[in-house]
């Protein structure tokens, strides 16, 4: 029956001398341990925190100072602040839920930029190819006496504007003239190659002569 009532009774704000009066403070203290560990059966923490704290409250009142160091009150205390810290732990809120984990980053393979192929060189081997038309095409004269005719090859690569893009000699005719050939083609000009009417890169064969000075 103390069991039940006390803890009521302490809640609904009855003094200490009002228990003091009533029933003594041993016999309060050691019922209110039984009340208190009835309580804590109901597992209603925050009430049983707050029981235990008011017994050691009680326990520490000078009235009570000589009989809180003998036993059974010595050890309703040790009891009192045990259950007190573990009933305060237990009625404490539950730490908030960890955040949920971050998605993985989404890796996109690179996505190597296309090159366009090369523009296309045409021959005089392709059929629908209009070849290109000499504008200007005029070879070096060969330096000094020409004792015997020789002969070579220049190749040019001709772009779509008509200007010599490359030039090789796949015939060289001497070191001295072939410079002097590759040379010149710098400032040849020619009428672009077309394929259906659209200007295209062209390699053309340059036969080059070279004459016995008479």
């Amino acid at each position: 029956m103390i069991a039940r009532i006390l803890p009521d009774a302490l809640l609904s704000g009855i003094s200490k001398s009002e228990f003091h009066f009533a029933v003594g403070w041993p016999f309060l203290l050691v019922a209110g341990g039984v009340g208190w560990l009835a309580w804590m059966d109901r597992k209603e923490w925050a009430v049983a925190a707050d029981l235990f704290k008011w017994v050691l409250t009680a326990l520490a009142d000078p009235d009570v100072a000589n009989e809180a160091k003998q036993p059974p009150l010595v050890d309703l205390k040790q009891l009192a602040a045990g259950f007190e810290e573990l009933s305060s732990k237990a009625a404490a809120p539950p730490p908030p839920p960890p955040p949920p984990p971050l998605p993985a980053p989404v890796v996109t393979a690179a996505v190597a930029p296309s090159i366009p192929p090369p523009p296309r060189i045409y021959t005089v081997n392709d059929a629908n190819v209009t070849a290109p038309v000499a504008l200007n095409q005029v070879l070096p004269a060969y330096p000094g006496q020409v004792m015997i005719p020789r002969s070579g090859k220049l190749e040019v690569v001709i772009d779509e504007t008509g200007a010599v893009e490359s030039a090789v000699m796949t015939g060289p005719v001497s070191s001295a003239y072939d410079r002097l050939a590759i040379a010149a083609t710098k400032s040849w000009k020619f009428k672009p190659a077309t394929v259906d009417g659209t200007p295209v890169k062209f390699r053309k064969i340059v036969q080059v002569t070279i004459r016995k000075t008479t």
